[in-house]
């Protein structure tokens, strides 16, 4: 099982557009673009609560692992 432990910051000295185009093809967004997708918390929650079922369903994710990830996104700040 996951620990909720935070990631270490990590210091990337890359070309931006680059990273930007790797960023946009992993599916990771800058946080403004996350505003703009999910405007409040409950819009957020819902939307990792809904990947999280997927993957569980799927056997990609275990139950206990999703309801980690459920919690981050509730303490994650966005949609505030």
């Amino acid at each position: 099982m996951l620990q909720g432990r935070g990631a270490a910051p990590v210091v990337w000295d890359v070309d931006t557009r680059r990273l930007e185009a790797t960023s946009e093809r992993l599916g990771v967004h800058p946080a403004s673009t996350l505003a703009e997708l999910y405007p409040t918390e409950a819009d957020y929650v819902a939307a990792v609560r809904r990947s999280n079922d997927r993957a569980v369903r799927r056997g990609f994710l275990l139950r206990e692992d999703a309801d980690l990830i459920e919690a981050w996104a509730l303490e994650s700040g966005i949609g505030d």
